[in-house]
C-alpha cells in the first residue's frame, strides 16, 4: 500500500523534529560548550578532558602565525600535566630531536640557536622569536617536573638537505671512539655546533666554474677546508662507500643510515614510517605522544587528493585512541616570505666575487586564514561572534547533540568560488576532533629580524 500525501508530510516533520532534537544549532553549541581564554593567560585546565585519554594527540595549525605557537606550548603543557605525557613529537628531524633534547638537558643556548638554523630551511615561516621563546619556556617546564616525568622529543621528519646537522648529530655520538675508517673518524671537527653561514645574493660566478669543471653551487663560496665543504666530501665518500661506512657505525651502535638518509621518495611516506619505527612503539608500551605539525599532516582524512600523517596512522592503525586538534586563525597576520637584498660587501673565494646579501625584513599576509574575503570557513562567523572580548576559543567538537557529527563546520571552505579539495565523504568528525581559535594574531618575528620585539609566551 503506497504512503497517502498526508503520511508523507507528517513524516517529513517528525523527522525534522528529531533531528532538531538531536543536535543543536551551531550557534548554541559553541555557545554552551566553548572555553574562552586570551593568548597571554597561563591555563592550568581547558576542561577538555576527554583529551588526555588519547595514546596520541596532533596539533596542527598555519605556520607563521604567532599566538598558534602560544598555544603548542600550553596545549603540550596541559597534557603532560593532567594526562601523564613524556613524549613531544615536534615537526623536526632525528637529528634536531637528537639536540633539542641535549637543550632540555642542559638550557645551552647555542644548541637551541643550532636547531633553530636548520629548522628555518625546513619551516621557513615558523623559524621565529616565539619558536625560540616557545622552546626556552619548555625548557623551563621540564626542569621543573620530577625525573620520571620528564620529556622525550621525538623526530619523525625526514633529514635535513643540509648534511651538516646530521654529519654534527654523528660527530656527538662517535664521540672519542673510532672505527679506522679516516673519513669517519675525521668527524671530530664537528663535534661543535658552530656554524659559518654566508648569505650570497648572486651564484652565477660559481656556475659559471660549475660549466667548466662541475661541482655544486654553494661549495664555490666557503673555503676548501671549510665545514661546508667538508661535509660534501664526506657525504660523496659515503655515497661511494655506503655499506663500508654504515658497518663502521653499526659496530658502535650508530644508526648512521637513518641519520644520513631519506629512504622514501616523498616527505610524507618518510614521517609516517619514522612514525611507525619510533612512535607506535612507545605507544605500544604504555606511554602517550603530543605531536604538532603543519596544517596538512595533522588531518586524519584526505585533503588535496593526499592522505597525509594523521590519515596513514588512522587508517594503519584503527584501533589507536588518536584525536586531532586543529588551529584555525581569524583576523590575523602570517609571515609570507623574507626579504633580501644586496650588500655593499663581497666576498672574495678562489678566485671568485661573490655579492653578499643582507636580510631586510619580511612581508606578512592577512589571507588565506579561513576569514578572507576570497576565503570562507564554514562557522567561522559563529567563532567570531563567541569570542567577545577574548581572542582564544576552545572547543570539543564531540559532546553531545554536537552538530559536527552530521555535517561539515569547520572542515569546508571556499577560496573563491571553489571548495577546498576535502574528501566529500563524512563530517568534521572524521577529519579532527577539537579546535583551538585565535583570532587578531600579530605575525611570528623572523628570528633573522633585527627587531627585539618578541611576543610573550607568559
Amino acid at each position: 500500500m503506497k504512503p497517502n500525501f498526508a503520511t508523507i508530510v507528517l513524516s517529513v516533520c517528525l523527522f525534522l523534529f528529531l533531528s532538531k532534537l538531536s543536535s543543536q544549532s551551531l550557534e548554541d553549541y559553541i555557545s554552551e560548550n566553548a572555553i574562552l581564554m586570551n593568548s597571554g593567560d597561563k591555563v592550568k585546565d581547558f576542561g577538555l578532558t576527554n583529551l588526555t585519554d588519547n595514546q596520541l594527540v596532533f596539533f596542527g595549525f598555519i605556520h607563521g602565525a604567532a599566538t598558534p605557537q602560544i598555544m603548542d606550548f600550553e596545549l603540550l603543557k596541559y597534557l603532560v600535566e593532567n594526562g601523564g605525557f613524556r613524549y613531544y613529537a615536534p615537526e623536526v628531524d632525528a637529528s634536531q630531536a637528537y639536540f633539542l633534547n641535549k637543550y632540555l638537558e642542559s638550557g645551552n643556548e647555542e644548541l637551541l640557536d643550532f636547531v633553530m638554523f636548520f629548522y628555518q630551511q625546513r619551516v621557513p615561516q615558523d623559524a621565529s622569536h616565539q619558536l625560540k621563546a616557545k622552546w626556552e619556556m619548555i625548557y623551563n617546564f621540564n626542569r621543573a617536573l620530577d625525573e620520571n616525568d620528564k620529556l622525550t622529543i621525538v623526530g619523525t621528519d625526514r633529514p635535513s638537505g643540509d648534511k651538516r646537522l646530521a654529519i654534527t648529530h654523528l660527530a656527538y655520538l662517535l664521540g672519542e671512539n673510532k672505527t679506522g675508517i679516516p673519513q669517519v673518524d675525521s668527524l671530530e671537527m664537528y663535534r661543535n655546533t658552530i656554524l659559518e653561514i654566508r648569505q650570497v645574493w648572486s651564484g652565477k660566478p660559481a656556475q659559471e666554474r660549475i660549466a667548466k669543471y662541475g661541482g655544486y653551487t654553494a661549495e664555490y663560496y666557503y673555503p676548501v677546508q671549510s665545514k661546508y665543504n667538508f661535509s660534501w666530501r664526506f657525504v660523496r665518500y659515503y655515497e661511494a662507500n655506503k655499506q663500508e661506512v654504515i658497518d663502521g657505525f653499526n659496530a658502535l651502535g650508530i644508526d648512521a643510515e637513518h641519520i644520513l638518509d631519506s629512504p622514501h621518495k616523498y616527505r610524507e611516506e618518510n614521517i609516517f614510517n619514522n612514525f611507525k619505527d619510533k612512535v607506535i612503539p612507545l605507544i605500544e608500551s604504555g606511554e602517550k605522544v603530543y605531536s604538532n605539525f603543519g596544517f596538512s599532516h595533522i588531518m586524519q582524512k584526505e585533503i588535496f587528493n593526499s592522505c597525509y600523517l594523521a590519515c596513514l596512522v588512522k587508517n594503519e592503525f584503527p584501533e589507536l585512541r588518536m584525536e586531532t586538534v586543529l588551529g584555525l586563525l581569524s583576523n590575523s597576520k602570517v609571515v609570507k616570505y623574507r626579504q633580501w637584498k644586496k650588500s655593499k660587501e663581497t666576498i672574495e673565494e678562489r678566485g671568485l666575487v661573490f655579492q653578499k646579501m643582507v636580510y631586510n625584513g619580511y612581508s606578512t599576509s592577512s589571507s588565506w586564514d579561513g576569514d578572507y574575503i576570497f576565503e570562507k570557513l564554514d562557522g567561522i562567523n559563529e567563532l567570531k561572534k563567541a569570542t567577545n572580548s577574548h581572542d582564544v576559543l576552545f572547543l570539543d567538537l564531540d559532546k553531545p547533540n554536537s552538530p559536527m557529527k552530521d555535517s561539515r563546520y569547520f572542515s569546508n571552505y571556499k577560496r573563491g568560488v571553489k571548495n577546498m579539495f576535502l574528501d566529500e565523504e563524512g563530517s568534521t568528525l572524521d577529519f579532527f576532533q577539537y579546535i583551538v581559535y585565535m583570532k587578531g594574531s600579530e605575525a611570528s618575528v623572523p628570528l633573522e629580524s633585527p627587531f627585539n620585539k618578541v611576543y610573550p609566551l607568559h
